[in-house]
């Protein structure tokens, strides 16, 4: 036979079943993931959105590269990707911050989907097209994604998740064929995923996973005689750790708990991230873990029973999808739930990217024909579910009245509700909620401080003082609460003591330019011009907003005029 007759022959030929769906089964996830979460684009900023984007002195003047470079100096290209959402937006507009995110998820479900068919197609399963498809589908829609999809501070959770996964859509291609310019493109995407975030560092363990149940058949020595291809990847989080040693001083952050309550409370809560990963209708914006006490109360028990059940599972049948997902998530928590004792014992953007053993172990139980009814309704219930909690993170005033319904004792979940209604206005519900925060951490400064500035925007300046005041013993060397205390003695009158906070405020770090300006006002009404011109002086050097130095120019203005008088 001639080739051109070969070549019309193989036209003619049918695919083999299952190609129309693998082919289908990344672009399939990538929609459902855009059109899923497209309607959390009209939410608002929350809470660290604020300091993070609001507040980023990069988007407050983008060609300041010193600023650039210094934000966040251990996360620079997520610092980047900031500026590209305000470039998007034509400024720092939600919509456009919020849409990056929903794109970077989108585009991890479809590369979940192709890790998923690759994997299934090197084990020889039969379903492998519909596993890929029932995986990235899964992986879309999950409504335990919603923090790290519409919560626009995980942007750093979701960049590195893209960035890890296409790492390992390329690498895993280096453990049949080797090719030097794949190796190279799957180290700079693991290098992008460093200089995102510090989670990169479980990607290459996730690999060595990969390895083990797929072409190494569960044989360790299979996987030892490809150091060549691991041993590269494996040592690029050593090299992270040394370059954050250089660039921010510290090889790790400072601890926030001892490690005697921050390991058992992680190793206990392991368990549950996998669980609520594999029967994700269980999302938080404010988790509220409990930490680990001794002695153990009943929810840590139950947690400990659990964890025994699964590494005595695991132990027994190491090859299992469930062993998988097990080590999988294991793996993906590492960097964030081991060596170094974060201030949130247990959030769900934690898990994202461990999310990809459950939703191949799900994929897997759903795939065969007779369980597509099934299928679909996990799928629109968990969609549901998902839209749901974006409307519930669409403003922060409903996300901390979550929050607080799920824990009305927290005292961190107190004050983001009550910071939530007094930016909307409502300075009587946030006053009871600072008052219980102060009831529940009566050290804590930032209750008596927001509790002052609760009762004084409803003209209670008298009320006001005492909060003030003892937000002020507690907090010394805050210069916004002796800031705020000097405004709340100047709205009662009490302008010598005003100035003294004011002069606080002014020379702790970093001064208040307000506290400054203040200050200047005091001395020109009283004629002290020299003083004045000294702190306008100051303040012109500190960074100032607009309105600041529209003040500032109007009080230079009012200082120049005050001399002409006196002038003979």
């Amino acid at each position: 036979m001639s080739r051109r007759r070969h070549e019309k022959a193989a036209e003619l030929k049918p695919s083999p079943p299952g190609v129309g769906v693998a082919r289908a089964a990344a672009p399939a996830a990538v929609a459902a993931g855009l059109l899923l979460w497209l309607p959390s684009l009209r939410g608002e900023f929350l809470y660290d959105d604020i300091p993070m984007v609001v507040q980023n002195p990069v988007l407050q003047d983008p060609g300041n590269l010193a600023a650039l470079v210094t934000f966040d100096p251990a996360r620079p290209l997520l610092t980047l990707s900031w500026v590209a959402s305000a470039l998007l937006g034509g400024g720092i507009e939600a919509w456009a911050f919020r849409l990056v995110n929903v794109v970077l998820h989108a585009a991890t479900a479809g590369l979940v989907a192709q890790l998923v068919s690759w994997l299934a197609q090197v084990r020889g399963e039969p379903l492998a097209p519909r596993q890929a498809l029932l995986a990235g589908l899964f992986f879309a829609v999950t409504p335990m994604a919603a923090e790290t999809v519409a919560y626009v501070a995980s942007r750093s959770t979701g960049l590195c998740a893209f960035l890890g996964f296409a790492f390992l859509a390329v690498a895993v291609r280096e453990l049949e064929t080797s090719r030097p310019r794949r190796r190279a493109a799957a180290w700079l995407l693991l290098l992008l995923a460093h200089l995102t975030k510090e989670e990169a560092a479980a990607f290459p363990l996730l690999l060595v996973l990969l390895d083990l149940h797929g072409p190494a058949g569960g044989r360790l020595r299979a996987v030892a005689a490809r150091w060549r291809v691991h041993a590269p990847f494996l040592a690029l989080p050593l090299a992270g750790l040394c370059a954050r040693r250089a660039m921010v001083g510290t090889w790790l952050p400072a601890p926030a708990w001892p490690y005697e309550v921050w390991l058992p409370t992680q190793a206990l809560e392991f368990p549950a991230y996998l669980l609520r990963s594999l029967v994700p209708l269980d999302p938080a914006f404010h988790r509220g873990t409990p930490p680990f006490a001794w002695p153990p109360e009943p929810r840590s028990l139950a947690l400990a029973l659990l964890l025994l059940a699964l590494l005595a599972f695991v132990a027994r049948r190491p090859r299992t999808r469930l062993a998988f997902a097990a080590a999988w998530m294991a793996a993906g928590l590492a960097p964030s739930s081991s060596l170094v004792p974060l201030r949130e014992l247990a959030v769900d953007h934690r898990a994202y990217a461990g999310g990809f053993g459950a939703a191949w172990v799900v994929a897997g139980a759903l795939a065969p024909a007779s369980r597509t009814p099934l299928a679909a309704a996990a799928l629109v219930v968990m969609a549901a579910r998902s839209l749901a909690e974006q409307s519930t993170l669409a403003t922060a005033d409903s996300a901390w009245a979550a929050a607080v319904a799920r824990n009305p004792d927290l005292p961190e979940v107190r004050l983001g509700a009550g910071l939530a209604r007094l930016q909307a206005g409502d300075p009587e519900s946030a006053t009871r909620h600072f008052g219980r925060l102060t009831e529940l951490a009566p050290d804590d400064a930032r209750g008596w401080s927001n509790l002052a500035s609760a009762l004084a925007a409803q003209g209670r300046y008298a009320e006001a003082l005492a909060p003030a005041q003892r937000a002020a013993q507690l907090s010394a060397d805050d210069p916004h609460v002796a800031y705020n205390l000097g405004v709340l003695q100047a709205q009662a009158g009490h302008l010598d003591l005003a100035q003294a906070s004011f002069e606080r405020a002014g020379e702790l770090t970093p001064p208040v330019p307000q506290a400054l300006l203040n200050l200047a006002r005091i001395h020109i009404a009283r004629g002290e011009l020299a003083a004045a011109e000294a702190r306008l002086g100051r303040a012109a050097g500190l960074r100032l907003s607009d309105e600041l130095q529209v003040q500032l120019e109007a009080l230079r203005g009012e200082l120049a005029a005050r001399r002409a008088r006196l002038s003979p």
